[in-house]
């Protein structure tokens, strides 16, 4: 099968909630991240203070945001007229399986701070 006609208004409804689950998972990330990142900062500050070694760049990855890819979608679904929506097999990894070609970068910046949220 090379693609699949949706009902559009079911689709908008799937690209909302991936959308809602998406920004949850960054700003708990990024959540965390922020903690960690004044942990390190409030460290090398008082190693600074006592004659240590000055540290001025902080190794952390920052969690990314890719809302504007649901954005876009969500958007051209609203606007667009048509009641049925025709996906090609990548169309629907993304806009349905959640699966986008940057989906790997996301869970590489958010796994680590997300886990340690779960923890808490």
């Amino acid at each position: 099968m090379k693609s699949v006609k949706i009902k559009s208004d079911d689709l908008l409804k799937v690209l909302r909630e991936n959308r809602t689950t998406h920004v949850s998972e960054f700003n708990t990330a990024n959540e965390e991240y922020r903690k960690d990142v004044v942990s390190e900062m409030k460290k090398n500050l008082k190693q600074a203070q006592a004659g240590g070694e000055l540290v001025t760049f902080i190794q952390l990855v920052q969690p990314q945001n890719f809302a504007a890819s649901y954005d876009t979608a969500i958007k051209m679904l609203e606007m667009s007229a048509d009641e049925l929506v025709e996906l090609t097999m990548q169309e629907f990894q993304q806009y349905v399986e959640d699966n986008w070609h940057w989906k790997g970068t996301f869970l590489a910046s958010t796994s680590m701070y997300n886990a340690k949220a779960a923890m808490k």
